[in-house]
């Protein structure tokens, strides 16, 4: 039988997330300054491919995109 892991060893590094309308923020509690991303989720036309974040920006044709965004103008329209 194993022995249990001592909790006063092993801490577990907790990870910060601001989720925005147009920017998700993250980072490490260590971390200096946090990460930055698109909150976007975009589905390429006639596909079933879909971009999250960042990826939209580095697509090369952006007309071929429909976007999912949370928020609109201000209101909730898509929590997933």
């Amino acid at each position: 039988m194993a022995a249990a892991p001592s909790s006063s060893s092993a801490k577990a590094p907790y990870l910060v997330v601001d989720m925005g309308g147009g920017s998700i923020k993250y980072g490490g509690e260590q971390d200096l300054a946090p990460q930055e991303m698109a909150n976007v989720t975009a589905r390429v036309n006639k596909s079933m491919q879909y971009l999250i974040g960042n990826q939209v920006a580095d697509f090369q044709n952006g007309s071929a995109l429909n976007f999912i965004r949370p928020f609109e103008k201000g209101y909730i329209t898509n929590v997933a």
